[in-house]
């Protein structure tokens, strides 16, 4: 792991030691809120951002996002009952026009799941095509994760996963349509436990509209599908997910 991790960092350094005074950076944040009510109401909200740093030769993006809900009890006391951080770093090195070669991390901690943390770090290649604002890209990288957890239910471990990342963005009149999906099934695992039970899927989609040229407003709808603490805490369902109405900020 140790020896990933430098190798990841030198790869890093190769990129930003390529950074010239063409440097865009870019940033966006994301306000969301999330309201129900009658047998069971529920109040909540969420914080994404995205910060994106390109120049001829790399791209990077990190994208942190938050989420909080909370339910009364029967009591009418205001219990915690969702708290969800995740948080992607990539780098890319470009090596033509549609190719790159990508390192990729996660991080994340899910009160609902019962993940106090999990993180990895892997590399591998990509593609990106964009026409008209219009984009696609797909990458596949191995990674190397961990997972840290207080909860005496759920074991830790360290473990090796594909990632097949496929992104696309379809420009409309109004605005524009997205979606970033994650396939990642284990490969291996120092766990006596056959590697099916490591299956992760994400998808993230959203709907903006323009308001003008720095705001945006629209709906986003987050599903994801985790097998691993289900498998040892037979409460916790496999299956989240969470949608929104939000307000964008872009700088």
């Amino acid at each position: 792991m140790k020896k990933i991790i430098l190798i990841f960092l030198l790869f890093i350094t190769n990129v930003y030691s390529q950074v010239k005074d063409s440097t865009i950076v870019k940033a966006d944040i994301l306000l969301g809120i999330n309201l129900s009510g009658g047998n069971k109401p529920i109040y909540g909200g969420n914080i994404k951002s995205n910060l994106f740093i390109n120049n001829s030769n790399f791209e990077s993006i990190i994208s942190p996002s938050f989420s909080l809900n909370y339910t009364p009890d029967s009591n009418g006391d205001i219990i915690l009952t969702r708290r969800e951080f995740y948080n992607t770093l990539t780098l890319s090195k470009k090596i033509s026009n549609n190719y790159k070669l990508i390192g990729f991390s996660e991080v994340e901690s899910s009160l609902v799941q019962k993940l106090n943390l999990r993180y990895n770090i892997g590399v591998g290649p990509g593609f990106k095509y964009i026409k008209n604002g219009n984009e696609i890209s797909i990458s596949e990288v191995i990674l190397l994760e961990s997972l840290n957890s207080n909860i005496k239910s759920v074991d830790d471990y360290f473990l090796i996963r594909l990632s097949t990342r496929v992104k696309f963005i379809l420009k409309t009149q109004f605005g524009s349509l997205s979606s970033t999906n994650l396939l990642q099934p284990a490969i291996y695992t120092t766990q006596d436990i056959n590697v099916n039970k490591h299956m992760i899927c994400r998808s993230n989609n959203k709907i903006e509209f323009d308001v003008n040229k720095v705001f945006k407003t629209g709906f986003t709808y987050d599903l994801s599908y985790r097998s691993y603490t289900t498998y040892l805490v037979k409460t916790v369902k496999p299956f989240d997910w969470n949608t929104n109405f939000f307000i964008m900020y872009k700088i």
